[in-house]
């Protein structure tokens, strides 16, 4: 799998609201603008905990979006997602 390909994973997991996708009800992310910077990192953590070898670096709330490092196998990339 590509970095980018591996990026667009990570996006569909952060974008997708848990409990909503009816396969696996617990797939996706509780992400929301009314949490501060340490949580959004957590639910990125627990939503990413099925991808092998994703670490979340960091999370940053901007204007509304929260932007997320993340590392995996060497690369690093940003998903930015809008709250």
């Amino acid at each position: 799998m590509s970095p980018e390909e591996f990026i667009r994973a990570c996006e569909a997991a952060l974008i997708c609201r848990r409990g909503r996708f009816y396969p696996d009800k617990n797939f996706g992310a509780r992400l929301s603008a009314n949490y501060d910077s340490f949580t959004l990192e957590a639910f990125a953590r627990q939503a990413l905990r099925m991808l092998d070898g994703v670490y979340v670096k960091s999370a940053v709330l901007d204007d509304g979006c929260a932007v997320f490092t993340l590392t995996f196998n060497g690369y690093e990339g940003q998903v930015k997602i809008e709250l």
